[in-house]
This record gives C-alpha cells, structure tokens and sequence, in this order.
C-alpha cells in the first residue's frame, strides 16, 4: 500500500486549500456574472446562458441557498480537474473511441482541435468511463469560469507531483484539506452543530493501519478459520492469532458476503476490503475480472451523510479495479452500492407527493421519506428506514418513481426537474439503509451532545437514549443495527465512554448484550493529524449476538506510543490480554476493562 509521507501531505494540504479558496471565488464570479442571484434576467445573456442560469436557478432551490450553489460549483470545478490528473497520471484515461490512455497534454491538442476545454475533454473521457459519476449534462459543470480564475485552478494543480496522484490515500486527503477552512470557521463560531456543518466539522481521515487492523482481524479472520493454510497470511501483518470469534452465522463464500461502511467517507475501508476480497476470490480461481464485477456489484456497500464524498468514495474504487486489472475498454464497470444519506427534501410537503403522478402508491412512500430525510442532511446514516412499513418492492418503487418523474419532466414540470434528482438519492439512500449486512466496518463521527444542534440532540436522545453523550456512542448502536444476527461490527470509536460514569448504562447494556471480541486502546495521537488533536481513541471488533458462557475478550494496549506511526509499530507485536466478558458477571465495568485502561480510578 503506497500513502503520502507526511511531507506530501503538508504540500497537498497547502495545493487542496488555496484550490477552495480560488474555485469558491471563481464560481461566485462566474454565477454573479450570469445573474443568478437577480430576480430578473440580465439583457446580456446569449439564449444558452440564460438557460444555464435556469437551469441553475433550479439547483439553487434544491440546495437551499445561493452560497451552497457557490459551494457545490467550486467543487465540481475543482474535482472534475483533479480526478481527471488522477486517471491521467495513472494512464487509465481512455479516449472512448480509440480504447488507448491519453494523458493531459494530448487532451489538451485535442481540445484546441475541437475549439473545446482541456478539462471539458478529459472530464468528457471520464464521463465515458464512469456514467454518472462525471455528469457532462450537470449545470455546475457548465458554468464557465473567467479566464484567470481558470488559470488560477490549473496553476495549483500543475503544482501537485505526480507521485501523490499514485497513493493510494491521496484521494481521502484531498478531500479533508477541502473542508479545513469550513471546520475551522465552524468551530470558532461557536454555534450548535448541524447540517451541512456536521460533514466539516466530524470529517477525519482514518489512517491506514486503523483499517488494516480491523479488517484483517475481522474479514482476514473468517478467511482464515476457512483456509487456515492460505498464504494470504503472510501478508496481513496485523493479524492476531488468538482471538475468541465466531463467524457461525457468517456465509462461506466470499461472492455471498455483504459489507458496508455506512460512515465511507472517501472509501478507505472499502477500498482496503476490495483488494483482501480481490486476494481471496483470485485465491478460489476466479478471474481477475470476474471477481472484481463481483466484489463491486455484490460484496461492497457504503452510506455517507455529505454527498461529495460518496462522488470520491465511487471514483477511489473504480480507480482501484481499473488499477487491479478491470479493464476500462472492455466492459462497464457495475456501479458501487454507494448512496448519500444526507440529501435533504427541501420542497414542500405537497411539491414531494406530486412527484408521485397521481400513483396512490408511491404516493404513500414518498410521504414516509418526506417525514425520514427532510433533516437528511443533519441525521445522516442514523435514519432508521427499517422501521417503516414495506408498501412495495425496491425495485418496483424504482421503477414506478422513474416513470413518473419521466412524465412530470415532459411536462415541463419545475418540481420534477428541481427535486426530481433528490427523489432517486433518497431512494437509493433507503434502500441501502433497511439492508442487513454480515459485517459492518467505520471510523464514526465524533461530536458531543453539548455541541449538537437541536434537531440532531433531540433524535439521538429519542432513538439512542443509552448512547446519547455522543453521536459516536449513537452511531455503534446504529452500526450493530445494521448487521444481521451474529454479524460483526469493526469500528474506531473516542475511548471515554469505556469508563465515564455518565456511559455506565450504555457500558452495561452492550457488555450484557453483545459478544465483545477485540478491543484496542491507542490513546491519544492515534491519527497523525492536527484536525484530530486531544482524540483519545479505540478500535473495537464486536458481535451482534450475545455473548456465550464463558467468552473472553482480547485487549491490546498500544497508548504509550508517542504517535500514530508508533502506535502501528506496537501493534505487531504487543502483548494481547484476553479476560473474561464481564456481563456475565456482577460487575459490568472493571472485570472486562481492568487490564484494558491502566488507570484503574477511572473505572469507578
């Protein structure tokens, strides 16, 4: 696995920032220029911007506000650039007519042939290799930066080496450096925590040896209680031999096995879990290809509150296949079971249903999601879909919901074209949130109670009543939610509530109720970031049954590592600690934790 050194990520850090601050200038000129803020057309416009300004008059409203317009313009700008390097400095952008890479100077010939953008160009070869994803059609994508905003972007990006377009973590980065000035804004405010703030405020980069612990110690485990002579062994150094689980209830099969990160991110778990199913499935004889369709079609499943970064997780996978030797001239690869849960319905009540047709039974749906997602973007992947009534089928309502959609467009219906692309994101959001899933796998948000607004406090306090201090104790009981019975949760998670009083109930409940498998305590300066300072960390294996007679959990302790990279050293070869789960016995707390935290005062 090749990630940034530290020094390329300071440089990226620096290039990712001054990239938001151009492109969030540049939009706002170009989106003033085309009077999309004025109530009356500008006289100047030529008939194709003043459709444009239509069109993105519309995206404005589903938005919510002219400075998330700006917002959502200079990200598309910006990324369209920067995945289009990504593929070039890869050699995987193909000309869609000639099947051969092209890099970015030969898009650029092409495009002074064609009178058209450089970036029009590769953004429209990438288009082609991922439907979808790069929208051609999009009016964000249309508008026209002046031209020395422009050059601005293209001198940031010409300053990138051409070895980070290569790591494997560089795409997760990229988009944390995008939401540093927002979190920082956001904090120093001092207001309560919600909406699209919640995605600046609690984005965090889980580092590389977080998820290949838990993943090896989970995923590699099962493959390993199957094949215990596989030579996939040797390569999943953070395996530990020892561990007590139970994987009964788990498929046999890899091809059958259902995982999801409902916390994605820009993909890094999923990603990591791609390339060990890849191993696995190759390991069984199954072709290259083969096995990548199906790890993309059926094995992986990803939520995410903040709707660009599903845009990253889905690129950082595709970019991962094609890398691992699904070709990109062949065949199409399936589109990844990713969704964004935090797309709001800002219409009214009224303007939802009518997007039903008429059809008195997705009329009766879209009224339950109205009710679900009109706070998406605050609540995220903990709305819990599972607890409405099945009216009909996922793919039937799909199906009925096109149609009608279709018919109110053709009408020239300002509803279906405003609101219309929110209905298939909550569609695709509900479906992905009522699955059940074998194993499910994060790094959680972390906010306080004290810090939350309103409406997410109040849900919480609703629905994870025992979890409520924090939504990164709401969120484990959201993940064990998500597994079917005796499917496994491997999850990062802050370490206070394994002894603050204040968490005695929530502590009781899951040591009483589920089978506890592995417990790490890193500490402080686990994360080899600065936007994680003063985070005293865990990473935690569980189970969604409870736990048998007799069950003992493993502990490491890793916490006096001085930083990450220590922290990841200690994990190869520390002692591990197995005691027996203390639900079972008269005290909940100290005889499960006592060799686990050494400060055995906090426990009382």
């Amino acid at each position: 696995m090749t990630v940034l050194t530290r020094e390329e990520r300071n440089a990226l850090d620096g290039a990712v920032q001054e990239a938001r601050r151009k492109a969030e200038g540049g939009a706002k000129n170009a989106l003033l220029a085309l009077g999309v803020r004025e109530e009356r057309k500008p006289a100047y416009l030529t008939a194709e911007q003043a459709e444009l300004r239509r069109r993105l008059r519309a995206e404005c409203r589903r938005l919510g506000s002219f400075d998330d317009l700006v917002r959502s313009v200079a990200y598309e700008q910006w990324h369209r650039m920067l995945f289009a390097r990504f593929l070039a400095e890869n050699r995987l952008l193909i000309h869609p007519e000639f099947k051969v890479p092209v890099t970015l100077a030969e898009c650029e010939e092409i495009a002074r042939e064609e009178g058209r953008d450089l970036w029009e160009v590769a953004a429209g070869y990438a288009a082609w290799m991922l439907p979808g994803l790069f929208r051609q059609e999009s009016p964000l994508t249309q508008v026209r930066y002046a031209t020395e905003d422009a050059a601005a972007l293209e001198a940031i990006l010409a300053g990138i080496p051409e070895e980070t377009f290569r790591a494997e973590d560089a795409l997760g980065w990229t988009y944390q450096f995008w939401q540093t000035e927002k979190k920082k804004e956001v904090n120093a405010s001092g207001r309560k925590v919600e909406g699209y703030d919640i995605c600046a405020v609690t984005q965090l980069f889980t580092e590389p040896y977080m998820v290949q612990f838990l993943l090896q110690n989970t995923l590699g485990a099962w493959w390993l209680r199957l094949h215990p002579e596989s030579p996939l062994r040797e390569e999943w150094r953070y395996y530990r031999e020892g561990v007590h689980h139970d994987f009964s209830a788990w498929p046999e099969s890899p091809a059958e096995l259902k995982i999801l990160d409902p916390c994605c991110g820009s993909g890094h778990f999923l990603v990591a879990a791609f390339h060990m199913l890849l191993a696995m499935r190759r390991e069984l004889g199954e072709e290259t290809e083969s096995a990548i369709r199906g790890i993309v079609r059926d094995n992986l499943h990803g939520l995410e509150i903040d709707p660009r970064c599903i845009q990253i997780a889905t690129f950082s996978i595709a970019l991962e296949a094609w890398k691992a030797g699904f070709s990109p001239t062949e065949s199409y690869l399936p589109v990844p079971n990713l969704a964004c849960t935090g797309i709001p319905i800002r219409a009214k009540k009224e303007e939802w249903l009518s997007l039903a047709g008429g059809d008195g039974l997705l009329e009766g749906v879209l009224e339950q999601y109205y009710d679900l997602f009109k706070n998406a973007d605050t609540l995220g992947s903990l709305i819990r879909v599972d607890n409405q009534p099945t009216l009909v089928d996922r793919a039937t309502l799909e199906k009925k919901f096109a149609q009608a959609l279709r018919r109110e467009k053709e009408t020239g219906d300002p509803v279906a074209e405003t609101f219309g692309e929110t209905g298939h994101g909550v569609l695709k959001a509900a479906g992905l949130l009522s699955g059940r899933y074998d194993y499910v796998v994060t790094n959680v948000p972390y906010l306080s109670g004290g810090s939350q607004g309103e409406i997410l406090k109040s849900f919480i306090e609703e629905h994870h009543p025992l979890g409520k201090n924090d939504i990164a104790t709401a969120f484990l009981e959201r993940c064990l939610s998500f597994c079917r019975p005796g499917g496994k949760v491997s999850i990062v998670l802050p370490q206070n509530w394994l002894f603050l009083v204040s968490y005695r109930r929530f502590r009781e409940h899951l040591l009483k109720n589920e089978r506890w498998d592995l417990l790490v305590r890193l500490g402080e300066k686990g994360f080899d970031s600065s936007a994680a300072a003063g985070a005293f960390t865990i990473l935690l294996n569980i189970s969604y049954t409870k736990p048998p007679e007799g069950h003992r959990l493993c502990g490491l302790d890793v916490s006096e590592g001085r930083d990450a990279a220590a922290k990841a050293r200690s994990l190869l070869d520390a002692e591990m600690t197995c005691v027996k789960q203390a639900g079972q016995l008269g005290n909940p707390d100290a005889r499960v934790l006592l060799e686990l935290i050494t400060n055995e005062d906090l426990l009382s």
